[in-house]
């Protein structure tokens, strides 16, 4: 494989990445694309999509990025792994809370005085009418991203604590997911919902799973992301509205949480 131009990466969830192309994202040319959006574009043609290839995408749950020892152990996790784009949720931040990851740029969504909060960095601005906190803390960050002249696409980190209702499937996200196929872009979306998929029978997982049904979604996950000595469950998700686009996906365990990381 060809040697790719060094690039300034995304942080917070791993996308997939156009070949031989030099990465510059331009988020103005997302919002002019979204002027040429149909009332009713229907279902995007996957074997025409042309989005992009070989771009490392992954999520972890890392439980406070307050934390300086977790702090440097992401950077390192980043460095090593040479993700492209890396979501990350209950990062536990609020407005002073500075983070700075070399040859990356962040975008928040955090949580005003609680724990929680989702973090991405990548080269683009948040479709802020799609992002939102819900009075049940629902976090869901919607990122637009564009690289040259290939398709656009759309990352959205999600997270959701255990005590927010089910009903934010079909009521928030529902909506918002909704919005986004407007734009007849390919979705990719990240996050912990706190919902065991690996257990199709239970009914936390029953809203989740009806609502990628509803929407023609692939769970691409499917080992255990976080495991303890009473249980295994596979809560730390990644929704893809594309299979074709998909090379492979995986869990990785890490030293800093006790979620593994989802890729």
């Amino acid at each position: 494989m060809a040697d790719r131009p060094r690039r300034k990466k995304f942080f917070a969830s791993s996308v997939l990445y156009y070949p031989n192309s030099t990465r510059c994202l331009n988020f103005s040319r997302l919002i002019l694309l979204s002027g040429d959006v149909e009332l009713n574009p229907g279902m995007v043609d996957q074997r025409k999509s042309g989005c992009v290839k070989n771009l490392k995408m992954a999520h972890l749950n890392i439980r406070s990025l307050k934390n300086r020892g977790h702090y440097i152990e992401v950077k390192n996790l980043v460095s090593e792994n040479d993700f492209d784009i890396l979501t990350i949720s209950e990062t536990w931040l609020n407005g002073s809370s500075e983070i700075v990851i070399p040859g990356y740029t962040i975008k928040r969504l955090d949580r005003k005085n609680k724990t929680g909060g989702v973090k991405e960095i990548y080269k683009v601005e948040q479709l802020s009418k799609l992002s939102s906190i819900s009075s049940g803390g629902f976090h869901q960050l919607w990122l637009g991203i564009q690289i040259n002249k290939h398709k656009s696409f759309i990352v959205c980190t999600a997270y959701r604590p255990p005590d927010c209702s089910l009903d934010c499937f079909d009521q928030e996200l529902s909506e918002s997911f909704t919005s986004a196929m407007t734009l007849s872009k390919d979705i990719f979306i990240l996050g912990d919902l706190n919902c065991n998929v690996l257990d199709t029978s239970d009914g936390n997982a029953r809203p989740l799973l009806d609502f990628c049904l509803a929407f023609n979604l692939t769970q691409v996950i499917k080992q255990p992301t976080r495991c303890t000595d009473l249980s295994k469950t596979l809560i730390d998700v990644i929704l893809v509205s594309n299979m074709h686009l998909v090379k492979s996906s995986g869990v990785q365990p890490v030293s800093i949480s006790d979620h593994d990381l989802s890729l």
